[in-house]
């Protein structure tokens, strides 16, 4: 016998009726506010790493790439004043006055930059490497004023013996500490 009866509906579950709308065009507003939803998400997201990426960028721009300069000014200036002790040894009495004030300046910018560097330190390594730094320059001071006593007692292989053994040391030192500045 045949019947003219519908299938029967396939019961929906008590928990999916309430939540879940019935109608198409729901359906799809519903799952297009959720994708839209999952975008902002990602834009916040990469948003929120491009700020990340610019404050490390100026952090870096202002404090470390100026430290890594003041660094470099330091190993130039050190450098520098190694080949000033050289013509000051070398220099007649009478230039010696101009070759003086030409190291004093030399010297006074050193101190200057080993001051600059003691500002923005942010570890115990970086403390450790600026507190060896500034004991290299008093060794380095020391050895300056041997060689230029040496130097006014117009006593040149002396001077040169002081210059080769204690100021060119002490200046090396100077040099790997303003090394280990730019590593920490």
């Amino acid at each position: 016998m045949p019947t003219d009866h519908a299938p029967l509906p396939l019961p929906v579950p008590a928990a999916r009726r309430g939540l879940w709308p019935k109608r198409i065009a729901w359906r799809l507003a519903l799952g297009l506010g959720v994708l839209v939803g999952l975008v902002l998400v990602a834009l916040a997201q990469s948003g929120w790493q491009l700020r990340l990426m610019a404050d490390l960028t100026q952090r870096f721009a202002t404090g470390d790439m100026q430290r890594l300069l003041r660094v470099q000014a330091l190993t130039l200036q050190t450098e520098g004043v190694g080949s000033a002790l050289v013509r000051l040894v070398h220099a007649p009495r009478e230039d010696r006055v101009k070759e003086y004030a030409d190291v004093d300046a030399r010297n006074r910018m050193l101190d200057g930059i080993i001051e600059s560097l003691s500002e923005g330190l942010r570890d115990a390594e970086q403390e450790a490497t600026l507190r060896r730094l500034v004991q290299s320059r008093a060794k380095y001071a020391e050895a300056f004023i041997a060689t230029v006593d040496e130097i006014e007692a117009d006593n040149l292989p002396a001077a040169a013996r002081a210059l080769n053994d204690q100021v060119n040391p002490a200046l090396n030192a100077m040099l790997r500490e303003s090394g280990a500045a730019v590593a920490a």
